[in-house]
């Protein structure tokens, strides 16, 4: 309804044909991780201010790469709350 292929993990979805992000308003109502309305998680701005300090953190601390997967095959997916790789393996080094 929102998305072609919604039950895939494509983060490109949310980039426009430049790959500059972009803005639908279907894709809006598709993702509430906070809510709406009068009962808004209260610690919603707390939540993505703690989520970019730490993912900016890491960036300037550390080196990410992928580790490779088995037979070069993208890892599966788990469908929950939210969608993640199964068995993604990364490996973190100091800069």
């Amino acid at each position: 309804r929102h998305f072609e292929h919604p039950a895939e993990f494509r983060p490109e979805r949310w980039l426009d044909a430049e790959g500059a992000a972009h803005d639908r308003k279907s894709a809006r109502r598709a993702t509430m991780p906070f809510g709406a309305g009068p009962r808004l998680c209260p610690g919603r701005y707390l939540a993505l201010g703690e989520m970019k300090m730490v993912l900016a953190m890491v960036a300037r601390n550390f080196s990410l790469a992928r580790v490779g997967t088995e037979g070069g095959h993208e890892p599966p997916e788990r469908m929950a709350f939210t969608m993640a790789p199964v068995g993604l393996r990364m490996s973190l080094g100091l800069r």
